[in-house]
């Protein structure tokens, strides 16, 4: 016979396991957020893609994780992240507000680019291009020796689309970008520019987080990890770009 005690118990019981599913779901769910930087990460009809996009959807899945992403202006990005509004950026340098793993979800090869009818030779040193104009793109960390390199000009544009249309309509010479981000602007806007090699350096790119996910950047850097030891990561960028992250790490000068 059953009493309104066991009734009760049932019901309690019932209750905490439905809280533990909940609150193991919520625990299990990632907020991320990134700028829109094709071929990396951008959205195409509202739906994130890129290569940054579906290695960590792999890396989520194997670290157990489901991840919301967000695509934001960079800096509104970067302060959401650092209030606990999102668990992490993606795409990102080092930052010392933030934390990240060992492993990069991507690499940035920064070339200098120019037109293709300009032959400015080999890159060997900055100092012999400094009677050239140049484009910065605006949001982008840079190092001392560019931003006091005494170039003929510098001007800061929104965006490497832009800095390629101006170097292409010859108002400026030189735009220090990605490799992989101009080699998709080429194609797509069909732009008569190529780099100068090899590649002036690179960048490891993580995603990071606000220091309170810790625990969380680990479990994804755990993942980041074994995908680099299976070969997982390099498909993805194949499948992307036609070549992997291991060939373009090993040469930093392949541009197809």
């Amino acid at each position: 016979m059953h009493t309104f005690f066991d009734y009760l118990t049932r019901r309690l019981v019932f209750a905490v396991v439905l809280l533990s599913v909940s609150s193991l779901s919520l625990a299990d769910e990632l907020k991320a957020c990134f700028a829109e930087w094709s071929p990396y990460s951008y959205t195409v009809e509202g739906e994130p893609t890129g290569i940054s996009v579906d290695i960590i959807k792999a890396a989520a899945n194997r670290a157990g994780f489901k991840v919301l992403f967000d695509s934001l202006p960079w800096q509104r990005c970067l302060i959401m992240v650092q209030a606990g509004e999102y668990h992490f950026t993606m795409d990102t340098p080092e930052r010392p507000e933030l934390v990240h793993g060992k492993y990069p979800n991507a690499v940035h090869f920064r070339a200098l680019w120019q037109r293709s009818n300009s032959d400015y030779g080999e890159y060997k040193s900055l100092n012999k291009l400094l009677d050239k104009r140049l484009a910065l793109i605006k949001g982008f960390q840079y190092s001392k020796q560019i931003l006091s390199a005494e170039f003929q000009v510098i001007e800061w544009v929104q965006s490497e689309a832009i800095a390629g249309r101006m170097i292409a309509g010859k108002r400026l010479d030189l735009v220090f970008a990605d490799l992989l981000v101009m080699q998709k602007l080429i194609q797509d806007l069909q732009l008569p520019l190529k780099p100068m090699l090899p590649v002036y350096d690179t960048e490891a790119l993580y995603p990071s987080f606000n220091p309170k996910y810790q625990m969380q950047m680990e479990r994804l850097d755990e993942a980041l990890e074994a995908m680099y030891a299976d070969g997982s990561l390099d498909e993805i960028y194949r499948l992307h770009t036609g070549v992997s992250l291991s060939e373009l790490t090993v040469t930093g000068l392949q541009v197809r």
